[in-house]
């Protein structure tokens, strides 16, 4: 797994460039008010736009150039805003340019997503697969580029139970796209309906190290881990899943019996233990969970989960 985590190198580049910058501005001010004090607001304007920019460039060094040069455009007006408005002291300036940033954002993106796709997500919210299948289809033909079309009908071929076709998909929109974790996510999910379990652990570590925050990447990272008979590491990907806000109880449910499990196959009995107790908290999750599973399609994992489901249901939690 390559980790999104900065390097030390890049770490220290982040903290001293602003702070090199600003040095910089201080003396070239200075400078410039001891050589042209009549001038001195509108060269030190031009001087921190261009230092602005030359950040914003440096920053996004690492993002494709498709995409780069759209994001330094686009937030020019802003940065020229920012610098008017700080040398003028009036603050209409900054509005102003972010007022431009934001418009050009949203016409980029009007542009830019397929109007086959937003019809497609409207059906798809609707419960209306079918119609949504069909305008997909139509979208990729329009933008084979567009991940997010087949990062959706990768999640409506895997809630239809059609594993070969998600899988397809969602290695297409992983290809994509290797920065997001929904991506990620979405994979990860088709591969554990289909029990390929290696390959699900390593699509959620992947979605962790993207979005280290998302408790409930944790969370199946911790399943995929203990189905693959890593119990230790899963017990610690599963801990820290019972630490944040997951979506509803019948995830807290089954965060905490996997937890125990994992921590029993790990001779770690007396904290399986505690974990076991901490069900009780969330044994109104239950119900949903029950319904949801008897409305589900079949999967390999599925099954799996049912059978977990029987224990969940017959165990003493009190």
């Amino acid at each position: 797994m390559q980790s999104a985590r900065p390097s030390r190198q890049e770490l220290r580049s982040s903290f001293m460039l602003p702070i090199v910058i600003t040095l910089a501005i201080w003396a070239a001010g200075t400078l410039i008010y001891l050589l042209s004090p009549h001038n001195f607001n509108d060269i030190i304007s031009l001087l921190i736009g261009l230092c602005l920019f030359i950040y914003l460039w440096r920053w996004t060094r690492q993002v494709e150039m498709r995409l780069r040069l759209p994001v330094v455009i686009f937030a020019l007006p802003s940065l020229i805003g920012i610098t008017m408005g700080m040398t003028r002291g009036n603050v209409q300036y900054t509005l102003f340019g972010f007022g431009i940033t934001v418009i050009l954002l949203m016409g980029q993106r009007l542009l830019h997503t397929p109007l086959s796709y937003r019809a497609a997500m409207r059906y798809s919210r609707q419960g209306n697969d079918e119609d949504a299948l069909v305008l997909l289809g139509k979208a990729i033909e329009t933008r084979p580029d567009f991940w997010q079309s087949y990062q959706l009908r990768t999640l409506i071929f895997l809630v239809q139970g059609h594993l070969m076709h998600a899988e397809r998909d969602g290695k297409t929109a992983v290809t994509l796209n290797p920065r997001s974790h929904e991506a990620h996510n979405i994979l990860g999910q088709v591969y554990l309906a289909q029990t390929a379990f290696e390959e699900a652990v390593m699509e959620y570590e992947t979605a962790v190290s993207l979005a280290p925050t998302n408790v409930l990447y944790a969370y199946y990272l911790g399943i995929s881990l203990y189905r693959n008979g890593r119990f230790a590491e899963a017990a610690h990907a599963l801990a820290i899943a019972t630490q944040g806000s997951l979506p509803t109880e019948s995830y807290d449910l089954l965060a905490y019996f996997y937890l125990a499990r994992a921590l029993a196959a790990n001779n770690e009995e007396a904290i399986a233990a505690e974990a076991y107790k901490m069900m009780n908290n969330f044994i109104n999750g239950l119900p949903a969970l029950e319904k949801q599973y008897a409305e589900q399609v079949e999967t390999p994992h599925l099954s799996m989960m049912k059978k977990d489901l029987g224990i969940i249901q017959h165990f003493d939690v009190g």
